[in-house]
């Protein structure tokens, strides 16, 4: 089962059993990683054109 956060976020008990966080403390975390997960994700997956599916790219450094 796929769940974003937007459906996450009303859902306090499955955000604390993921996290060990209450919502509040969730939030209050989130500007702090939010850019490193979306570049984490940017650097790690790339989108495979037609059909839609994700794959592993190498990380250059």
């Amino acid at each position: 089962m796929r769940m974003t956060y937007a459906e996450l976020r009303t859902k306090s008990r499955i955000l604390c059993s993921l996290t060990g966080l209450k919502g509040q403390e969730f939030e209050a975390l989130l500007p702090s990683f939010a850019a490193d997960w979306d570049t984490f994700i940017q650097e790690t997956f790339q989108r495979e054109g037609v059909n839609g599916r994700w794959e592993r790219v190498a990380k250059r450094t």
